[in-house]
């Protein structure tokens, strides 16, 4: 299985949206164990990007997940991430896209994690104690 469709639009020659397997295959267990998905924050934006090829030599994978922004008043401000910063692991797990730190936030529970990450090419580890989402009213 490649993904579950959830939304298809009707005009649009086929376009439609899908959560990836291997997200899927997490989630399901983590509602199975707990029953629901706590999805904690750090309070940035960023995406998933392929390395350049003397970058990924250097760190030892393809991709990484780049930082584009960070959230004022944030646990990753105050873990002092910055735009820019290119993170590479999370508790030792790497990072290839958003969804592997997302998995990562999820399966800790709201402890801290241990980043691995680059800026200004130079290699760094923070801490950070991600946010649990405050529940809607």
């Amino acid at each position: 299985m490649v993904g579950i469709n959830t939304a298809v639009i009707p005009r649009a020659n086929g376009l439609g949206f899908a959560i990836p397997a291997h997200t899927a295959a997490w989630v399901t267990a983590v509602l199975i164990r707990d029953g629901l998905i706590e999805r904690p924050l750090l309070g940035i934006s960023a995406q998933g990007i392929d390395l350049a090829p003397r970058v990924a030599e250097e760190v030892g994978q393809q991709r990484g997940v780049r930082v584009h922004g960070v959230a004022n008043d944030s646990p990753a401000s105050t873990a002092s991430l910055k735009p820019a910063d290119l993170l590479l692991s999370a508790n030792d797990r790497p990072l290839h896209s958003v969804d592997d730190l997302q998995r990562v936030l999820v399966l800790s529970r709201g402890s801290d994690i241990i980043l691995r990450l680059r800026r200004d090419g130079q290699p760094l580890s923070l801490s950070v104690t991600p946010q649990l989402k405050p529940k809607a009213a």
